[in-house]
């Protein structure tokens, strides 16, 4: 039997329209998940856990949904599973002052790296936030955080076309250590001389 082209490519059309929905669905349940993980950040620096923790229950969802979905977009939701990542580890740290991997969190190994090195700038401003409230002790343990996080990760070099992002997140966060140890020692130089004072 000829095949006729009308008819191929109304096929073809169909499909492409699937794809199309999908991708719409993708993108909606990729700016859901970084809207409720940004929420639940914020939640956590102002002390919020219980708030935090309702933001990432929304944000565990969504990003469920999205891995049913995205095998032919994995380039968009990457970035849905990096700020789950980061949102998730920073809670960890906060509730019980560890640091979670990829297999207990659920999420692919890419994508926690990298939001693994956004949660230093989240350490930073916990550390600074803490030394406003003169808690030293605490700001050090963040920044200790810090300090294991880049010196972990600091050995891992690839190309772009391996783990996209990644070098660039990596000198951000030797940045963001070496600004917030200089921030750290001024504090306790001050805190010294006021108390010698």
């Amino acid at each position: 039997m000829e095949m006729r082209l009308s008819d191929e490519v109304s096929r073809m059309e169909s499909g492409l329209e699937r794809r199309q929905r999908t991708l719409d669905e993708v993108n909606d349940l990729s700016r859901r998940t970084i809207r409720e993980c940004a929420r639940s950040i914020t939640a956590l620096h102002n002390s919020s856990a219980q708030e935090a923790e309702s933001h990432l229950k929304e944000a565990r969802a969504f990003a469920a949904k999205l891995g049913k979905l995205d095998s032919e977009f994995r380039y968009i939701s990457v970035q849905a599973y990096q700020e789950l990542a980061e949102a998730e580890i920073l809670r960890e740290i906060k509730a019980s002052g560890r640091i979670p991997s990829p297999a207990e969190l659920g999420l692919p190994e890419d994508a926690y790296l990298l939001g693994l090195m956004d949660v230093v700038g989240e350490l930073k401003r916990s550390m600074l936030l803490s030394l406003m409230k003169g808690d030293v002790r605490e700001a050090g343990g963040y920044f200790s955080f810090m300090q294991e996080i880049y010196d972990s990760t600091r050995g891992i070099r690839f190309p772009e076309s391996v783990l996209p992002m990644f070098r660039k997140k990596q000198d951000t966060a030797r940045i963001q250590l070496e600004n917030a140890g200089s921030d750290l020692l001024k504090f306790s130089k001050a805190r010294t001389a006021a108390t010698i004072k």
